[in-house]
């Protein structure tokens, strides 16, 4: 590729990672407004007074209040119930960490009478990084994720970060952030190495013109079934203060070579009947 043209790319990449962009415009403002606190009444619009009777108005606020702090309860008792799981879970399980590369040969000939040997430290994985985008296919807007996870024995951490884009107007570009941290366990150990199975808990954070956050629920499935083919499902379930359940799910195919895997798909981003997301996602893995 020419300098010119490899700058100019240079650029163009800087440009989507590092801009701002603005956050109260278009459909990503329409993804973003039910999870806003409902304004309290004292706040309303004089117009709204006049049109309706101010007992209803008092009546909505309180019960607005009301299921916000049912659902505040609602939401620590299912954290401190769900939390204990997978951490319980990883501590009670054998060490274990996935391999690098699935389709690597499994050096370990044992029978059932005897322990099996431990693999060498060098096919274990430590740390997978992986850079995506995503772009919907019913609304002017794309994405680029990019994420991190580390293996520290049965226990897996994760924090991904999106920024999806829109241009409302010409001339204009606003922004979405979505932050996910995350803590799994794979409960199918080192009983196969093509198959990897993640119960996640953990927080999301939807950061536009305010900070929403939300508990987060999710289950991961990794199926390596005929070189060099692998298979990905996940979904998402984000439970914030206001607003209806945020889920995001993937399906996608890709190729696993050694360390690497290329894989696309699907992606859904379905909150109710408010504003959603749908259309094509692709990446790449890097496993060390």
């Amino acid at each position: 590729m020419p300098r010119p043209r490899l700058g100019a790319a240079t650029a163009v990449a800087l440009v989507a990672v590092l801009v701002a962009g603005r956050v109260d415009a278009g459909s990503l403002d329409k993804f973003e407004k039910p999870h806003k606190a409902p304004a309290p009444s004292g706040e309303e619009d004089s117009s709204k007074k006049k049109s309706a009777p101010s007992s209803s108005s008092s009546y909505s606020s309180t019960s607005s209040s009301s299921s916000g702090s049912n659902r505040d309860g609602t939401l620590t008792a299912i954290f401190l119930c769900t939390v204990i799981v997978p951490i319980l879970g990883a501590c009670a399980a054998p060490y274990h960490r996935p391999v690098v590369d699935p389709y690597s040969p499994d050096p370990r000939p044992w029978s059932p009478d005897e322990p099996a040997p431990r693999r060498p430290e060098l096919q274990y994985r430590h740390w997978e990084a992986h850079v995506g985008g995503f772009i919907a296919s019913n609304e002017a807007v794309f994405a680029r994720t990019m994420a991190l996870r580390g293996y520290a024995g049965p226990m897996v951490f994760s924090a991904s970060w999106d920024r999806m884009y829109e241009t409302p107007a010409p001339g204009e570009l606003a922004r979405l952030d979505l932050v996910r941290f995350g803590v799994s366990s794979n409960p199918v150990g080192d009983a196969s190495q093509r198959v990897e199975i993640y119960p996640w808990m953990g927080a999301l954070l939807m950061r536009g013109t305010e900070n929403h956050w939300a508990f987060d629920l999710g289950l991961e499935l990794r199926i390596y079934p005929v070189s060099p083919l692998s298979i990905r499902a996940s979904s998402f379930a984000s439970i914030f203060r206001y607003g209806p359940v945020l889920f995001d799910t993937r399906l996608e195919l890709g190729v696993s070579f050694d360390r690497f895997e290329l894989h696309g798909g699907l992606r859904w981003l379905t909150q109710a009947k408010e504003q959603g997301f749908a259309g094509p996602t692709a990446g790449l893995t890097v496993r060390l």
